[in-house]
């Protein structure tokens, strides 16, 4: 009894964790990259989010052809989804540091 409740209350915590980190990396791989365009941030917030959201549904069947109990993965992986590519996006422009001007010409 003691197991399936936790079992429960772990599940989604771990999806979450798993499906935001996964959604996090291709964010921030192409967040990183110099020279990609005005579209960058755009294009690594949809690469993470359709990335977690084909992680979610992976996640999702198997737990529940594996367990046959309904617990939120699809929940806790959807919002993981939507989170973790801004946290991809904003831990890549804090890394990358503040634009440097060119200093102009003395005469």
């Amino acid at each position: 009894m003691q197991t399936a409740y936790v079992a429960s209350e772990l599940l989604p915590a771990l999806a979450f964790w798993l499906i935001a980190l996964l959604a996090a990396v291709p964010a921030f791989t192409i967040t990183r990259r110099r020279r990609r365009g005005r579209a960058r941030s755009a294009i690594a917030y949809l690469a993470g989010f359709f990335l977690g959201l084909a992680a979610t549904l992976c996640l999702s069947l198997a737990a529940t052809l594996l367990i046959a109990a309904d617990y939120p993965i699809f929940n806790a992986g959807a919002a993981a989804a939507f989170l973790g590519p801004f946290t991809g996006i904003v831990h890549a422009k804090l890394k990358k540091g503040a634009r440097r001007r060119p200093k102009l010409a003395e005469a």
